[in-house]
């Protein structure tokens, strides 16, 4: 739509399997409508991902939410910083935010693919450490984004829906 942002999903199936395991995955595309040429001007991101290493994530949750996080890597550039913080009973800053320079995208990347899975599930205190990490050295004219990786299975700290959404807030 003119001036609007539209959103497009597309699931990997149509039904679920009654007695399967019941996961459903959607790949989600948001696109903004292209403005007259040479108008486009990128916006330096500082970008936080908050990724659930929790036990509930084993096997294909956890490749497939690294296999994510090395994607958004290799997409930031030089004027972009990163940071990832990790979370299962414990949260911690994997990456502290810092610029994506070649060499720590590949750093970074490497740390990604080391991470297993562990535990239980304390979503809260993950959201608290990735919005105090954006939050400690804001800059000017940069967009600020955390995106939080999980299967959503919060058994921990905070886990009260309400409690979350003021965290997302």
């Amino acid at each position: 739509p003119p001036g609007g942002v539209a959103f497009s999903g597309t699931l990997d199936r149509t039904a679920v399997l009654l007695g399967s395991d019941g996961i459903v995955r959607t790949e989600l595309v948001v696109r903004a409508p292209d403005g007259p040429a040479g108008t486009r001007r990128r916006v330096p991101t500082d970008l936080v991902v908050v990724l659930d290493r929790s036990g509930s994530m084993s096997g294909a949750k956890i490749e497939d939410a690294k296999s994510a996080v090395r994607e958004l890597i290799s997409m930031l550039g030089p004027e972009d910083r990163f940071a990832l913080v990790t979370y299962a009973s414990d949260a911690r800053v994997d990456v502290p935010l810092a610029p994506a320079l070649p060499a720590s995208r590949e750093a970074w990347a490497a740390a990604v693919s080391l991470l297993r899975s562990s535990t239980n599930t304390n979503m809260s205190w993950g959201l608290d450490l990735g919005i105090a990490e954006l939050s400690r050295s804001r800059r000017a004219g940069s967009a600020t984004r955390l995106i939080l990786i999980s299967d959503g299975l919060a058994n921990e700290g905070d886990s009260s829906h309400e409690g979350l959404v003021a965290r997302a807030r």
